[in-house]
């Protein structure tokens, strides 16, 4: 949740024993209003302090915790009322990945936690947007609506994919548009779709080939790799890079190779003899014996520079 909104459009009091003197009118209207300061970060309550508090509830363990979205400072629940938890349990029924429950309570903070008096509302943040799946609707023609599945809401992001493809645990979308050069100009651009930012399909490359297939390989440390397979429609050649999804650069090129095997942080590519020969027989589904096969170790790919177009 945005702070900036969140700090004007639900604050939330945290009253101390004072609370319960009477409240002075006169001196009331004699202070100035307080203007909300997006930027600043508001002091620690105490006891006897009237400040805004809005703050992230939840349980933690065997304890229920509830931390103060201004100064982020987390507080033990020591005594709430029943309709507390129960209005929790509510609201998140069902509550997606990413989400967080956030409580506007009354009540009284100490140095061992915050008793919780009243419950004047709970409510979900805005989910952590996650793609579950991602296709092109493009009928018979060569590139269409390129479509995501975003916590479980069909979305547009393009009007003109080829082929989608969910990347880094459904936080990225990657989809083939259209590009230049190549046989008939068949080139084509490599998109990703950011989910952690609100922003628009970003290129990470553009091909002289049709992309076939991206695949996402972890190297032996665990990180991300993508693999991507290219198409000359002309000959029939395929050609493989490897891009870096961190600087969203290519990083390794093997021209008239194909993969035959990823696993344990590796890729093996396999090359055959030159010519068009040997890639019309794979096209046409026949067993061709590669004339050499490479083993990569995905951790070293992915240090490499950068690798420009050919």
């Amino acid at each position: 949740m945005n702070v900036r909104i969140t700090r004007l459009l639900v604050p939330a009091l945290v009253l101390a024993s004072a609370a319960l003197l009477p409240w002075n009118a006169s001196a009331a209207a004699k202070k100035k209003p307080a203007r909300a300061a997006a930027d600043a970060v508001a002091p620690a309550p105490t006891p006897d302090s009237r400040s805004p508090v809005l703050g992230w509830f939840g349980p933690m363990g065997n304890e229920w915790v509830f931390r103060d979205e201004a100064t982020n400072r987390e507080h033990r629940v020591l005594k709430a009322p029943p309709e507390l938890q129960q209005e929790y349990k509510r609201v998140t029924t069902g509550k997606l990945p990413g989400q967080k429950a956030y409580a506007r309570v009354r009540g009284q903070i100490t140095q061992a936690g915050i008793e919780v008096e009243a419950v004047e509302s709970v409510t979900l943040a805005r989910p952590a947007q996650i793609a579950s799946e991602a296709h092109v609707d493009r009928g018979d023609k060569p590139y269409g609506s390129v479509i995501t599945t975003l916590n479980g809401t069909p979305t547009l992001i393009s009007d003109a994919g080829q082929q989608a493809w969910v990347m880094l645990n459904g936080k990225a979308v990657l989809f083939s548009a259209p590009g230049t050069g190549g046989y008939e100009n068949e080139g084509q651009r490599l998109m990703k779709y950011d989910l952690s930012c609100s922003c628009k399909p970003k290129p990470v490359t553009t091909e002289a080939q049709r992309i076939e297939n991206v695949r996402e390989v972890p190297d032996r440390n665990g990180s991300p790799v993508w693999v991507m397979e290219l198409k000359d429609g002309g000959a029939g050649i395929w050609n493989v890079a490897i891009i870096d999804p961190v600087r969203n650069q290519v990083v390794y090129r093997k021209p008239a190779a194909r993969v035959v095997g990823a696993g344990n942080g590796e890729i093996t590519l396999a090359t055959y003899a030159p010519g068009e020969s040997a890639w019309q027989q794979i096209a046409a589904g026949r067993q061709v014996q590669p004339a050499a096969t490479e083993t990569l170790d995905l951790a070293r790919v992915r240090k490499g520079t950068v690798v420009a177009r050919p």
